[in-house]
């Protein structure tokens, strides 16, 4: 609940670009549902939504452009190989 009102706080002055740094933590499934519903909400009407998680399924849900950092570095993220979690692995076993 705190997490969805900490969104819905940052939400009032109608942001363009929204930084969200692991916003699925704590969250039960409704309510990571609702979370993803709203910034799919915000997405579809021009707001830049920019976040940071290690749930790759949630992610995949949200995204529309996806990178990948391993020790703070871009790590390659083919396009065409699958989902998001298997592109993930790709990154990770190619990077060593």
């Amino acid at each position: 609940m705190r997490q969805r009102l900490a969104l819905e706080r940052t939400l009032l002055h109608d942001p363009r670009l929204l930084l969200l740094d692991e916003p699925f933590t704590g969250l039960d499934q409704a309510a990571a549902a609702a979370v993803v519903e709203r910034l799919d909400a915000l997405a579809r009407n021009g707001r830049i939504v920019v976040l940071a998680t290690h749930d790759l399924d949630l992610a995949a849900r949200v995204a529309t452009r996806a990178v990948i950092l391993r020790n703070g570095r871009l790590a390659a993220l083919h396009d065409d190989r699958g989902s998001l979690r298997e592109r993930y692995r790709d990154a990770h076993a190619e990077q060593g």
